[in-house]
């Protein structure tokens, strides 16, 4: 099942039409397991996968931040 890694992304559509045996060999193969991977992936995906990385870390942040302010108090 081609990836990321091969230089593919599936649609919606196209991962519809998946067996759920393909569809789970697509969503393990396209687990990003070490972020210097993402520098490997073709654009547009980098691009996007940079910003999710980037919201998960905003919204980590955010969380440890009320974290402490709640020990503080």
């Amino acid at each position: 099942m081609p990836t990321w890694r091969d230089g593919v992304e599936l649609s919606a559509a196209q991962k519809a039409q998946l067996t759920p045996e393909q569809l789970q060999q697509y969503l393990d193969d396209s687990v990003v397991r070490d972020l210097a991977e993402i520098e490997t992936m073709p654009e547009p995906l980098r691009s996007r996968v940079r910003a999710m990385v980037d919201q998960a870390r905003e919204r980590t942040e955010a969380r440890i931040a009320a974290q402490e302010g709640r020990r503080a108090s």
